[in-house]
């Protein structure tokens, strides 16, 4: 199964689409970002599989939800996705 995490500046914001979709999509991990994804210090992401992104993507936008990016997690860490 394949993950990957979207980065948010804080807290408040990954939890609020947490809270969103955990009915829709099932378990989202809330954690901090790993280092090195996010450039401007702490940050928080969440872990969903990767068939969730577009539904992540359109709750963030229909909620004005800036994410910082996006993460396809590897067997060799994580790989930034551009969309």
């Amino acid at each position: 199964m394949s993950y990957c995490l979207a980065v948010f500046s804080s807290i408040t914001y990954a939890n609020r689409i947490k809270k969103i979709l955990d009915s829709k999509i099932g378990y989202m991990a809330l954690m901090h970002a790993p280092s090195g994804l996010s450039e401007k210090g702490c940050a928080y992401c969440l872990r969903f599989r990767k068939n969730y992104l577009d539904t992540v993507i359109k709750a963030a936008e229909k909620n004005g939800i800036n994410i910082r990016g996006f993460y396809d997690e590897t067997e060799k860490g994580y790989e930034k996705l551009y969309l």
